[in-house]
C-alpha cells in the first residue's frame, strides 16, 4: 500500500471518524491530555490535518487537548460534489457544528486559519453559548473577488490554464509552488504537498467555489466575545487592504490585533520557529482569555 499524506506527518495522533447528519463522514485527529483546554483546529482550505503538525505537538505539551478536523473534500473525509455552488463556508460550519454537537464539545478555544478563520467566523455567530474565545489567523472578510483565488479557479492568464482545464489532476509544478516553504523539516514538506497531490479535482473545484462566494460583510460585527487576530505581514492571499476589512468589521468583540513580522499567508508553516511563535501566541491568548472568565 503506497503512504498516505498522514503517513509522512510523523505525528502520534489517535485517528478517529465520525458520521455526521449532514451526510458526511469526517476525518479528525485527537491528541493532549483528556482533563486539558478544548483546542478545535480548523486548517485552510486545501491543507487537511497535515496543517498543524507542528503546531499541535506545542499546545499539546502546554496540556491542551486539541481536535483537529478534517472538514469535507479534505484529507480523510467525504468529497461529496455539491455543484457550482461548492462547499461554502456555511455548509463547511454547519459539518463543524454537527461534529461540536455530536462530542458535546463545551468551551471551546476555537483557532482557525485562512478558510478555516472564515468558518470560524461563522462558528462565533452560530454556537457562541459553546466556544470560550477565537483565533483568527489570516482571516477576511470578502472573498468574492479576491484574486489568488480567481488565478486558481480560472487561471493566471500565464501558464496555469484554471481548475476545468485539468480533469485529471493539477500540473504537479502547480502543486509544489502551492505547498512551497521554507520549514526545516522534510517530513512536514513531504506531508503537505502530498496531501494536494492525494486530493482529487472534486475537491479542488468545490472547495474554490465555495471559498470564493465567502462575504461576512452582514455578520462580523455580530461576533462578541474575546477574539485574536493573527496576521503575517507577507500574506500574498489576504494582504493589508484584507486585514484592514477585518478591522473595520470587529466592532463587537474584545479584539487583539497581533502582526507576524515576515509571516507568510501560512506563516506557522514558514519554520519550526515560526510554528512555535504561533503557538506561543495562541497559549498566551487562551491563558488571559480564560483569566477574565
Amino acid at each position: 500500500m503506497s503512504k498516505t499524506y498522514y503517513d509522512y506527518a510523523e505525528v502520534d495522533w489517535e485517528q478517529k471518524f465520525l458520521d455526521l447528519d449532514t451526510g458526511v463522514r469526517m476525518a479528525y485527529y485527537e491528541c493532549g491530555p483528556k482533563d486539558g483546554k478544548t483546542v478545535l483546529l480548523i486548517h485552510g482550505v486545501t491543507d487537511g490535518c497535515v496543517a498543524w503538525a507542528q503546531i499541535a505537538p506545542v499546545l499539546e505539551k502546554a496540556g491542551c487537548h486539541c481536535y483537529i478536523v478534517e472538514y469535507r473534500g479534505n484529507g480523510m473525509t467525504d468529497k461529496p460534489d455539491m455543484g457550482p455552488f461548492g462547499y461554502t463556508g456555511e455548509l463547511l460550519a454547519g459539518d463543524i457544528i454537527d461534529f461540536i454537537e455530536k462530542l458535546d464539545l463545551q468551551e471551546i478555544h476555537v483557532v482557525g486559519h485562512s478558510f478555516g478563520s472564515l468558518i470560524t467566523q461563522i462558528l462565533a455567530v452560530k454556537i457562541p453559548q459553546r466556544c470560550a474565545d477565537y483565533v483568527l489567523i489570516d482571516t477576511a472578510v470578502d472573498c468574492r473577488n479576491n484574486p489568488v483565488l480567481l488565478s486558481v479557479r480560472n487561471g493566471d492568464g500565464g501558464g496555469f490554464k484554471g481548475l476545468d482545464h485539468y480533469p485529471d489532476g493539477l500540473p504537479d509544478s502547480f502543486l509544489q509552488e502551492w505547498t512551497a516553504m521554507g520549514n526545516e523539516s522534510k517530513a512536514f514538506r513531504a506531508a503537505a504537498l502530498e496531501h494536494v497531490r492525494q486530493m482529487p479535482m472534486v475537491s479542488w473545484k468545490n472547495l474554490m467555489d465555495g471559498l470564493l462566494q465567502f462575504n461576512s460583510t452582514d455578520f462580523i460585527g455580530d461576533i462578541h466575545g474575546d477574539v485574536l487576530v493573527l496576521w503575517g505581514t507577507e500574506d500574498d492571499i489576504f494582504p493589508k487592504a484584507d486585514q484592514d476589512q477585518v478591522k473595520a468589521g470587529l466592532t463587537g468583540c474584545n479584539v487583539k490585533y497581533v502582526d507576524v513580522d515576515g509571516a507568510s499567508h501560512n506563516g506557522f508553516w514558514d519554520s519550526m520557529a515560526m510554528a512555535e511563535t504561533y503557538a506561543g501566541h495562541i497559549l498566551d491568548f487562551i491563558e488571559k482569555s480564560r483569566e477574565t472568565v
